[in-house]
């Protein structure tokens, strides 16, 4: 299995099966013996359950650092925006790290969703719609500080989209 973290300009590929959180998380290096490895995880989702929140996001490393950032919106009005710190992929799987920016509505605060603060939204790619089952979604509430990169057990994607699609998916 190989996996690779994301933030701002560097990445770490670790190849192999049990490494701890930490063996996971970014820092300075290039992505391993093939060359450069660019991820990219994007798409616009809507669960059919928990007031039917949609959350987009679209977060791309690229040769000058991560870029991207979130969206969660649900009709009641709330909202939680943010930029993208962090991305993590593991084949079709992928948790992006983002700081908050703004937020709003009757369910910020009891989610917890502060700007300065931090969410992790986790994301599992089933395929080309029709061809596989949907795409898994799932949102932590927020944190005071940064939770780090990599899988994240609030936002472990296993609830279906009934709208939508989401790709995770690397390059090189």
């Amino acid at each position: 299995m190989t996996v690779t973290c994301y933030t701002d300009a560097h990445a770490k590929t670790v190849v192999g099966g049990n490494h701890g959180l930490g063996s996971r998380r970014a820092g300075v290096g290039n992505a391993g013996p093939g060359g450069p490895h660019h991820a990219q995880l994007t798409g616009t989702g809507t669960l059919g359950q928990f007031g039917n929140p949609t959350a987009h996001v679209n977060a791309v490393q690229t040769a000058a650092g991560l870029k991207g950032g979130f969206t969660i919106a649900y009709p009641d009005g709330t909202f939680v925006a943010g930029s993208a710190s962090c991305l993590f992929e593991s084949g079709n799987t992928a948790f992006l790290t983002g700081e908050i920016t703004s937020s709003g509505g009757p369910r910020a605060q009891p989610e917890n969703w502060w700007a300065g603060g931090y969410l992790v939204i986790g994301v599992k790619d089933d395929g080309r719609p029709g061809n596989a089952g949907p795409s898994l979604l799932n949102f932590s509430p927020g944190f005071a500080a940064n939770p780090g990169c990599g899988p994240n057990e609030a936002a472990a994607p296993v609830f279906p989209i009934t709208a939508g699609n989401y790709r995770v998916f690397a390059v090189g």
